[in-house]
């Protein structure tokens, strides 16, 4: 029924829910990019931000996700590339994601609770329980390199 009662609660309903954008850098990354764009919640948008390196990323991830958007960076360094893709986003919030998979898309929903609820940032780490990455070495934990 054009007009009833479930329409206005849907219209409603999705006017009082945040636009989400997952900005996501991805530097030669293919592979492990097309991993975490599946594991990526539904979304008002992805944003993959390409960093004219040669490889396949860009089609992996418009093949693996056909509404991804693409962003184009000025400067070949991960703060050039979150700069372009929150740039680009259109989103209420801009969560970002590491395209290496060392950020968990299945934390966004609580990253977005956080927001929504009155913080100002909502961050995950990999130092608490729970958390980690292959790519922290023993001298980097330790604060090298």
């Amino acid at each position: 029924m054009p007009g009833g009662a479930s329409e206005d609660a849907a219209v409603t309903l999705t006017t009082l829910l945040p636009r989400v954008s997952v900005v996501v850098p991805a530097c030669a990354d293919a592979a492990r990019l097309v991993a975490v764009l599946e594991r990526v919640p539904v979304a008002h948008e992805v944003v993959v931000v390409h960093d004219g390196s040669s490889d396949a990323a860009v089609a992996a991830a418009r093949d693996s996700r056909a509404t991804v958007r693409v962003a184009t960076q000025r400067h070949r360094d991960t703060p050039g590339a979150l700069e372009a893709g929150i740039a680009a986003a259109t989103g209420d919030i801009v969560v970002t994601l590491a395209a290496d998979g060392s950020h968990r898309p299945e934390d966004i929903g609580r990253l977005v609770t956080a927001l929504c609820d009155g913080a100002d940032v909502a961050t995950g780490s990999r130092a608490l329980a729970g958390g980690g990455s292959a790519r922290i070495t023993p001298l980097r934990a330790a604060g090298g390199g």
